[in-house]
């Protein structure tokens, strides 16, 4: 760990070197911030958060705070909503010391991000289930209904201020949605997560027949928030758009990795390479309150990188001329995935034991001292906490946000179409593109590849989503019999160039 942090250190000291060339939304160019504390972004149907959370639902109105920067002359200000940890319960009763806006990592976050130029919001969400649940399938079930609550806030989030963007002085063609934690599950949903199937995957129902999906449309309203029955859901506004721009996660993870089908926006991920909880590959979601699994196979920040660069939805970030140590250092473990930094700390045992969140920050005194809802609370979330933060402090939390905000911040502008970004260099120092037909597609598996130019291909390589190559070929005839029906990225080569073109197998 000592030698991660020290690392992490010098990439935050070069960060002043970095801040020595000024432009805006990419270095810090105000000294000063102003908070507006808990404009209230919209109310809907919420389940009491003090387990059993028995009914009655309630309305609850959904609280952000707004940060701006002091002195800012400009009218249309890009926007970046940043959603907090917590298990979907608040603090202490969740058993850990996060979950709500003013999580200091939150805070720190927005407050650099509103220094940069931008409007930067710390969002509240709707939370609450009942982690004490001993049925899988319920337990389960609640915890993806409050991922669903928390993705349909989020999309008025988004609409609440593009309907209000003059007040808020919003460039409303330039939204950013980020997440820490928890957070970073609904912001990868909000990105991916676009189809009633996906809804309704075999993992997200019920186990016993008639297997209905734990998440029913038809009740909790679609993943935009509009429809469902007024007891579980008030309906947004559909007139106004709930497009972003870009996507990023700060730990967490996505449901499954089917969500992704190439129409996402840009996607950016930081994640710890050993969280406990979250897998940084494949995995179960385990929840820090309870121990229990209750998501099988999700998929964490390099699965999603790895479809993410498949897709090619990253393309706009990718081949740019950063300049920066912080993408200096990805670049020499993200396996190429311009959109990832991994952050890799010592291994500890047992697992659970691994730090996942080392951004995180608080006052130790004030939290102990805490004795609601019962005696000791504070100090057993305290302890829960050390236990994966055993050198929590402020001072080693900066530094790790030195390098997420240093790794963000030009990929954001590129995403965005910010100025500052750096240049592409497709066109200096890689080889020339081709176009590839592949006749036919879609196709059952057998099929042939040609190069518009007229080159002959040298080799073919084909790669399963997950960025696996399953295949290299000499020669325009490909068969992937044995491989199953979805989507294989196909790579050719030749003396003149390289191209790539997707083929779907049935």
């Amino acid at each position: 760990m000592k030698r991660m942090l020290r690392t992490v250190s010098v990439l935050g000291l070069a960060l002043l070197s970095y801040s020595g060339i000024a432009q805006r939304y990419i270095t810090e160019q105000f000294t000063e911030v102003s908070v507006f504390k808990n404009v209230a972004y919209d109310s809907n149907m919420a389940v009491n958060i003090v387990p059993p959370n028995n009914p009655p639902l309630y309305k609850q109105g959904l609280l952000c705070d707004v940060y701006e920067p002091v002195g800012d002359t400009e009218t249309e200000r890009p926007l970046i909503i940043i959603m907090h940890t917590g298990s979907f319960l608040p603090p202490i009763i969740n058993k850990q010391t996060t979950g709500n806006k003013e999580d200091s990592a939150v805070v720190e976050m927005c407050t650099r991000f509103a220094r940069k130029g931008y409007v930067a919001i710390a969002m509240n969400y709707r939370i609450g289930w009942n982690p004490t649940v001993l049925n899988a399938d319920t337990a389960t079930a609640q915890l993806l209904q409050a991922t669903y609550r928390g993705i349909q806030d989020a999309k008025n989030c988004v609409r609440y201020f593009r309907m209000n963007a003059a007040g808020f002085k919003i460039d409303t063609s330039r939204i950013a949605l980020g997440g820490i934690g928890t957070g970073g599950y609904i912001a990868l949903a909000y990105a991916a997560l676009d189809k009633q199937e996906e809804v309704e995957l075999e993992k997200f129902r019920y186990s016993t027949d008639p297997y209905p999906p734990m998440v029913n449309t038809g009740l909790f309203g679609d993943w935009n928030g509009i429809g469902g029955i007024p007891q579980l859901n008030i309906a947004g506004d559909p007139f106004y758009s709930t497009d972003i721009d870009v996507a990023f996660h700060i730990g967490g993870a996505m449901g499954d990795i089917s969500w992704m089908d190439g129409n996402e926006v840009p996607i950016l991920s930081i994640h710890c390479v050993l969280d406990p909880y979250a897998p940084y590959e494949y995995g179960n979601v385990i929840v820090p309150t309870t121990g229990v699994t209750v998501i099988n196979q999700a998929a964490g920040g390099k699965a999603v990188q790895d479809s993410a660069t498949f897709f090619g939805i990253n393309e706009i970030i990718e081949n740019r001329d950063y300049q920066d140590v912080f993408s200096a250092r990805a670049k020499l473990i993200n396996g190429g995935n311009e959109g990832l930094f991994p952050l890799i700390l010592d291994a500890r045992t047992p697992n659970f034991a691994n730090q996942g969140t080392p951004w995180e920050w608080w006052d130790s005194t004030v939290m102990k001292s805490i004795n609601f809802p019962y005696t000791g609370a504070g100090e057993e979330a305290h302890n829960n906490s050390m236990y994966n933060n055993p050198d929590m402090s402020k001072t080693k939390a900066m530094a790790y946000i030195d390098t997420i905000q240093g790794f963000l911040a030009p990929r954001v502008v590129c995403a965005m179409g910010l100025p500052g970004c750096p240049a592409n260099l497709s066109s200096l120092n890689t080889p020339a593109q081709e176009k590839v037909n592949v006749y036919p597609n879609p196709n059952q598996g057998v099929f042939r590849v040609e190069l518009v130019s007229g080159a002959e291909p040298d080799h073919v390589e084909v790669y399963d989503i997950h960025g696996k190559q399953i295949l290299t070929n000499q020669g325009a005839e490909l068969n992937l019999g044995g491989h199953p029906a979805g989507v294989y990225l196909v790579k050719v080569h030749s003396a003149s160039g390289t191209g790539t073109a997707r083929v779907v197998v049935y």
